[in-house]
């Protein structure tokens, strides 16, 4: 998948999320992604378990990060 992939990422995890297996996976993931020089951001929210997705639609820095982003060219 590294090098497909040609776009900004953002994405948010629960610190408490036990379906990733504690977030080494998600951790490993976006490393992997950043090492290969993609823009990527892994959000690691604190206290929050699986269901931490009300958290990035609340944010009004991720709708201005959003809907700044445009088509690569």
């Amino acid at each position: 998948m590294v090098g497909k992939i040609n776009a900004p990422i953002r994405a948010w995890v629960g610190e408490n999320d036990h379906d990733l297996n504690k977030n080494k996976r998600c951790i490993a993931l976006a490393k992997a992604l950043k090492d290969s020089g993609l823009d990527i951001e892994l959000v690691v929210v604190k206290g929050a378990g699986h269901a931490c997705h009300g958290v990035p639609t609340g944010d009004p820095k991720v709708h201005q990060w959003l809907f700044s982003q445009q088509r690569p060219r």
